[in-house]
């Protein structure tokens, strides 16, 4: 029983790690690599290599059991640096045909990059550059009108009468005539009408003079009188006509204006009573009518004609001129004109002219002359009084 009673771990060495079985486990771990399955690649056939197996115990258990409880004498050798891990197997050859295998696709080239949006203005530097642009533009128009001679907005150049344009200055256009851009077309075909008339009266004023000067072989009364006096009608006649009153007819209707219609109106009146005394022939009025012709025609048979012809001339012109009046009078009328119209717009034009008569140069200068003899008389007439 005594030897149950000993320690049974007790051993003659007292350091426990110093046991041979303990340092060839010490030694045999360092040669077994530490196991990582991270390591392999997925898939891969390659089997790792089996750890070698730890050598087998001895006694290590009798032995280290003697030595329990002692402290050790020696300190322990240090265990060795573990191997490095071995690499990985390499992954295992594809044993696909070539033939079988898909042709791998070229990569696509890359897109060329975008050019970068060039960088818009700020707004408030946009709004500056367009307010300058027009400002500059507007500054430039002022320029130009100033460095241009201003022009008369009622301005309308002249094609009649319609003479060349290497005519001397006397042969000149005068007047402006466009019937169909200018006249309303109630009143083109009239007013060209009234043109023909002027015309077809030019031509008897023409005449007329030829028949008076074929009358002095006639030696009648009044003959040489009446030839004198018709060579004034064909040279005054035909631009007075023209001007007195063709030319405020077409005016009239061009402005639609009461007051060229009344002027008109009564020239119209007038022309008529001079054709119709032109027509008769009266001595010494310078008309070749009717009066002097059946004076003529019994000994000069060809003045005679000549006579007559000219006196149915202006029995004509004076029937045309009757039909003129009446189309003009109910085209005056349907368009709203009247006497008041005419007379208001007399006034308006009077009082438009007594304006810029005050206040022109001479009218104001008039207008202060006036109140300064005004004055001087009032005081001279004061002083007198006391």
């Amino acid at each position: 029983m005594g030897d149950w009673t000993q320690n049974p771990f007790a051993a003659s060495n007292s350091d426990p790690f110093a046991d041979p079985s303990v340092t060839n486990a010490s030694n045999a771990g360092a040669r077994i690599p530490e196991y990582n399955p991270f390591d392999r690649p997925a898939g891969s056939s390659a089997a790792a290599a089996p750890a070698p197996a730890a050598a087998p115990a001895s006694d290590a258990v009798s032995s280290g059991a003697s030595s329990f409880g002692k402290k050790a004498a020696a300190a322990p050798t240090p265990a060795p640096a573990p191997a490095p891990a071995p690499a990985p197997a390499a992954a295992a050859a594809d044993d696909t045909p070539s033939w079988a295998k898909k042709p791998t696709p070229a990569p696509a080239p890359a897109p060329a990059p975008a050019p970068a949006p060039a960088a818009a203005p700020a707004k408030g530097k946009l709004q500056e550059s367009e307010d300058e642009a027009r400002r500059r533009q507007e500054y430039e128009q002022r320029e130009r009108s100033a460095a241009e001679p201003k022009k008369d907005p009622n301005y309308r150049p002249a094609n009649w009468p319609p003479f060349p344009p290497k005519c001397p200055t006397p042969f000149k256009p005068c007047f402006h005539h466009d019937f169909k851009g200018e006249i309303p077309k109630y009143g083109s075909k009239i007013v060209r009408e009234s043109y023909y008339f002027w015309v077809f009266t030019s031509i008897g004023y023409f005449w007329n003079f030829v028949a008076c000067l074929a009358a002095l072989d006639y030696g009648g009364e009044g003959t040489s009188s009446s030839a004198g006096v018709s060579s004034a009608y064909f040279i005054l006649g035909t631009p007075c006509l023209y001007c007195c009153w063709f030319h405020h007819l077409y005016n009239a209707f061009r402005l639609d204006s009461s007051l060229r219609y009344g002027w008109w109106f009564f020239v119209t009146c007038f022309q008529f009573l001079f054709s119709v005394m032109l027509a008769c022939g009266f001595p010494y009025t310078g008309g070749a009518g009717f009066w002097v012709a059946t004076a003529a025609v019994g000994n000069f048979k060809a003045v005679g004609i000549m006579l007559y012809t000219s006196a149915l001339l202006w029995s004509l012109d004076a029937l045309w001129c009757a039909w003129i009046l009446k189309r003009v009078l109910f085209i005056y009328r349907t368009t709203g004109n009247s006497m008041e119209t005419a007379r208001a717009e007399a006034t308006s034009l009077g009082r438009q002219a007594a304006y810029n008569a005050v206040t022109s140069d001479a009218g104001q200068a008039a207008v202060r002359q006036a109140a300064a003899s005004a004055a001087t008389n009032a005081w001279h007439g004061g002083e007198t009084n006391a």
